[in-house]
């Protein structure tokens, strides 16, 4: 071998080691070609960017509707078939259709309420009433909506009882929904029911109510009124009395008799030197409740009147 040939001889070996991938001269070599402080050993293969990944997609969660215990088909086309039999004259057939309603329990509460409508016989009515408050609880309360017809007076009627009878706060925006239904006696059982619950958006309605129907609702209206005794009832009332014209007048002050505190008296007192009749014993009976928690009179005679008016002008200052 001739001496050049000896000279190319590592060149040819570094050549063969870097092409071979193996560690050697050749890989320093070609470390050197790629720039100081640069190795392409340590940089290994070139890895693409990781995409971005889209968040998952939040599902809306659909709330499950409320449903009433299962009955079956039969069952239900069975008891609805029956439903004029409440009211048949041969005890075995009343019977019969009483004890399936017994039987399937509050799962046949649908089709009973379903047969309460507007051209429903008053008498099989008032038995669908009567099975239905026994079968319908306060857990119900919910479901119960959810039956609420505004167009069918009855049914509506029914249920607004059904949920006053519950005396919770939690069905307010329903009594408030029910107050916005075209039958005049929906609306009152409803703003009652309201005003039973503390709510003083039904004071203009209750004032109202108090003079015009006194004589016949009176009581419905002062257990109503008693939901809402306090203060805040007692600062609304007070200007509404002083703006009021008289007649309007008499129906406050039989709210403030249940709904008004203590420190009402002297304002109403006021009230005593009317030259009205009716606002004067008005005004004795708010005391009276006021002060001390004593029922309106009935019949307050102007002879009467005055001997009151008497008395509570020494007792209030």
């Amino acid at each position: 071998m001739t001496t050049e040939k000896l000279r190319q001889l590592p060149l040819l070996l570094a050549c063969l080691l870097c092409q071979a991938g193996l560690p050697g001269q050749g890989n320093q070599a070609s470390s050197l070609n790629s720039g100081p402080g640069i190795s392409t050993a340590s940089r290994g293969p070139a890895q693409s960017p990781t995409p971005k990944q889209k968040p998952p997609k939040k599902h809306k969660t659909k709330k499950s509707k409320l449903r009433w215990p299962y009955l079956k088909f039969a069952r239900k086309n069975l008891v609805k078939e029956k439903i004029s039999d409440l009211i048949s004259k041969k005890d075995a057939k009343r019977r019969m259709v009483e004890k399936l309603i017994t039987r399937y329990g509050v799962g046949v509460a649908p089709v009973l309420l379903g047969a309460m409508h507007d051209r429903q016989k008053p008498k099989i009515i008032q038995r669908l009433s009567f099975f239905l408050d026994k079968l319908l609880k306060k857990e119900q309360g919910p479901l119960l909506i959810q039956e609420y017809r505004a167009n069918n007076k009855t049914l509506s009627l029914f249920i607004v009882r059904k949920i006053t009878s519950f005396k919770d706060r939690a069905y307010i925006p329903f009594l408030k929904k029910a107050q916005k239904n075209k039958d005049p006696l929906v609306v009152k059982t409803a703003t009652l029911a309201l005003a039973s619950l503390g709510e003083t958006s039904t004071l203009p309605f209750l004032s109202k109510m108090a003079r015009d129907h006194w004589q016949t609702d009176n009581r419905k209206i002062r257990e109503a009124a008693l939901g809402l005794h306090g203060k805040k009832a007692s600062d609304l009332l007070i200007p509404m009395l002083k703006k009021a014209d008289d007649n309007l007048k008499i129906g406050i002050l039989r709210i403030l008799a249940v709904a008004g505190t203590k420190e009402t008296a002297s304002v109403i007192r006021r009230y005593l030197d009317s030259t009205k009749h009716q606002i004067r014993v008005a005004a004795v009976n708010a005391l009276r409740g006021i002060v001390d928690g004593d029922p309106p009179y009935a019949n307050l005679s102007v002879f009467s009147a005055i001997e009151e008016v008497k008395k509570w002008k020494r007792r209030i200052h």
